[in-house]
């Protein structure tokens, strides 16, 4: 969950509310922890969960993949969250590797020339599209979008 999103519950009614869930929101120490690197940096296979999402996140891979497929011209991308879960295809082993947060700067050009650049964060189609696998043996990396 990024930053502005959890600043945002802070001032929810029906969060604090729930006093599991204010002792929750006010513990300020979790509003800045990274959850990519709180995923598993040790596993049983030779490239662990960490590992994947950083071939994943490497510029040449998942983010070069998704500006191919998106439907505008992305200048910034950032992914803040992600799951990642163990697939089997084809006698092979994946780390599937999707992306559920992240921070997404775009510019858009009119007819006339104008220029606009929007900032945000990504929503429910274009996460679609932030999908990859990572073989867990060789750290092999395939595109691999929800269809």
């Amino acid at each position: 969950m990024s930053l502005i999103k959890k600043i945002s519950k802070l001032f929810k009614k029906e969060d604090l509310n729930n006093k599991n869930n204010e002792e929750e929101l006010f513990n300020f120490d979790m509003l800045f922890v990274d959850k990519i690197e709180q995923l598993p940096k040790e596993s049983y296979f030779p490239i662990s969960q960490y590992q994947a999402f950083k071939i994943a996140e490497q510029n040449e891979n998942l983010k070069s993949d998704y500006f191919r497929n998106a439907d505008k011209y992305i200048s910034y991308l950032d992914f803040t969250d992600c799951k990642v879960e163990l697939l089997q295809l084809n006698d092979k082993q994946y780390w599937l590797i999707k992306i559920t947060d992240g921070e997404v700067s775009s510019i858009y050009t009119d007819e006339f020339g104008n220029s606009t650049f929007t900032d945000g964060t990504f929503g429910e189609e274009p996460l679609k599209k932030l999908q990859c696998l990572v073989d867990v043996n060789t750290g092999e990396y395939i595109y691999y979008p929800e269809k």
